[in-house]
């Protein structure tokens, strides 16, 4: 399709981000949903680095 890919990589470390989500979720905000330190730990386990060599264009955040 002739697209270019950019990928936004979150470079926040689990615990921080875990403990924003809590914030979040507690404070009544719109679209925020209860996660745990535990899910957020297993999902990031799940996770490849991504590499350059994969054709898109990352962007570290």
């Amino acid at each position: 399709m002739g697209a270019r890919v950019v990928l936004h990589k979150l470079t926040t470390p689990a615990e921080v981000a875990s403990a924003r989500a809590l914030a979040r979720t507690r404070a009544g905000q719109a679209y925020a949903h209860p996660t745990t330190a535990e899910g957020n730990e297993h999902l990031a386990v799940l996770m490849e680095e991504p590499s350059p060599d994969e054709g898109v264009q990352i962007v570290e955040l």
